[in-house]
């Protein structure tokens, strides 16, 4: 069984995205901030992770520092999906090697979780 590594502020988007995950076939872990995700990130074959997080840190100084910590991050991949829909942040992601980012609103759960399910199989 694979696990991804959820990473969201919103509890209520991060309990049904779980619900969802755990429905296709995946372990699913879950963080609200960048230090609770760095605990979790040794043990994940994928990360689903937001922009915007609890506390000061964003979902970009979680690839610095997960990039920083581990060599396994070329092999994990990392599905940024936000609203955050600025092609700036876009190309930062980019810059920092993540290949996978959905804007929320321009896309359906279902399709996001295909496409995690895909890359991961």
């Amino acid at each position: 069984m694979k696990i991804i590594l959820l990473v969201e502020d919103d509890i209520s988007l991060l309990t049904v995205i779980q619900i969802k995950l755990e429905r296709c076939g995946f372990k699913v872990v879950t963080a609200r901030s960048v230090e609770s995700a760095m605990e979790k990130i040794m043990k994940v074959d994928g990360i689903w992770l937001d922009h915007n997080l609890i506390g000061k840190e964003n979902g970009m100084d979680f690839v610095i520092k997960f990039k920083a910590k581990t060599k396994k991050f070329k092999e994990t991949p990392v599905f940024v999906v936000s609203n955050t829909s600025s092609q700036d942040v876009q190309k930062c992601y980019a810059d920092l090697g993540v290949l996978n980012y959905f804007v929320k609103a321009e896309h359906k759960l279902s399709e996001i979780v295909k496409q995690v399910q895909t890359s991961l199989s």
